[in-house]
């Protein structure tokens, strides 16, 4: 039966909310809907980038997480050939929730203007990997996660922007990737191979984890710090660990910017090591049982069921950014504008408070939902299909 840590599933919650706060912004926000870069201290507002620099906690806890409940959960397992089984299929069940239900969600159209391949199918692709190794021995896959975080950097001058084979396996790997056709586009948003190192990192620490009788609270202390340390070690030198070096800007809240913002896609060893670290320092301060009441239930409910959570939210986010932008007077006509992401209203869009706003009535929104779906997994914990969703 598999084994649940009040720490992971709170800290697993509180990344999901800070996700929700993107995709809202994503659909709502003036900015986001005229593609201009929250992160670009020339343009952007203080309030915009923390807004969205907040939520770059969610994707690298999210998939670390994941390989660390994999680790407590099948790990230790006696039949390791069944649990290498079932997380290769919910590999593969997790990949084609992207590029259909979770796709649609985004669109809001059966024929597929936008197709994103993002951290859904870049966690089915690391199961899948973590699957084939799991036989290596926890302590080998923790070292190869440790080595791609690290060393994949190393690999940034090798460009694949063809679309020969060898060009389109390398964007899949690790480069990404824009490709228009027929009036339709392909983005490889998150290439698999540093969030198979992040994967890889959380099956490792969650073997060890389901070990020690402190459920691994001072290693976690440990090596949060010394992530946070290193990120401001590296950063300042400037050199290795991010292919954006940071640079003086006429303006300290502008040089502050500057320096934090690290590159995403593909995950820099700066940004894995930038938000990885307070993640593990606050799974060390959570409690790892007894969080039963409270704030802190609430969004333990959530974390314990992510999958459900993520599909929804993109859902809920998407009808709602339409009813907005409905109920503001837009016509039904300009709905499912190819120019916008997921189709709203070209050239509309609201001020940051209407963000927020929509996005504390998308958590109230989800929260029966995730609590029903919770309840349900809870009565048939044995079920299959609930445990692949």
């Amino acid at each position: 039966m598999k084994r649940r840590l009040d720490n992971i599933d709170i800290v697993r919650g509180l990344v999901m909310i800070i996700m929700a706060l993107d995709h809202v912004r994503d659909y709502v926000h003036a900015p986001a809907i005229a593609w201009m870069d929250p992160m670009d201290p020339s343009s952007t507002t203080v309030a915009t980038y923390l807004t969205r620099w907040i939520t770059h906690f969610c994707a690298p806890v999210f998939v670390m997480l994941a390989g660390m409940s994999a680790a407590i959960a099948y790990g230790r397992s006696s039949d390791q050939q069944r649990s290498r089984s079932f997380l290769a299929l919910r590999g593969a069940v997790l990949i084609l929730a992207e590029v259909t239900i979770v796709a649609i969600g985004w669109n809001f159209s059966l024929t597929y203007p936008v197709l994103l391949l993002q951290v859904i199918w870049a966690i089915g692709w690391s199961m899948i990997v973590l699957a084939a190794a799991q036989g290596l021995g926890s302590r080998i896959v923790l070292g190869i996660g440790v080595s791609i975080i690290v060393f994949h950097n190393t690999l940034d001058p090798i460009n694949g922007t063809g679309t020969d084979l060898y060009s389109l396996l390398w964007q899949v790997l690790h480069d990404g990737a824009f490709h228009s056709f027929g009036g339709r586009s392909l983005i490889i948003v998150y290439p698999v191979l540093p969030w198979i190192g992040v994967m890889f990192l959380g099956y490792g620490l969650g073997d060890i984890v389901s070990r020690r009788e402190d459920n691994g609270k001072k290693l976690f202390r440990w090596l949060g710090l010394g992530m946070m340390a290193g990120f401001v070690v590296l950063r300042l030198v400037n050199v290795y660990g991010d292919p954006s070096p940071w640079s003086v800007w006429p303006t300290v809240e502008q040089t502050i910017m500057s320096f934090l913002d690290c590159e995403k896609y593909p995950p820099s060893l700066l940004y894995v090591c930038m938000t990885l670290g307070p993640a593990f320092v606050l799974l060390s301060l959570l409690p790892v049982k007894g969080a039963e009441r409270g704030l802190s239930s609430i969004v333990r409910m959530f974390g314990r069921v992510p999958m459900f959570y993520y599909v929804v939210h993109i859902w809920l986010i998407h009808a709602l950014a339409w009813l907005l932008f409905f109920l503001a007077g837009h016509p039904a006509e300009s709905f499912g504008d190819i120019r916008t992401f997921g189709g709203v209203p070209f050239g509309g869009g609201f001020d940051l408070w209407v963000v927020y706003a929509v996005w504390i009535v998308t958590i109230v929104m989800l929260w029966p939902l995730c609590r029903w779906y919770d309840g349900l997994k809870r009565r048939y914990p044995a079920s299959t299909l609930l445990r692949l969703f």
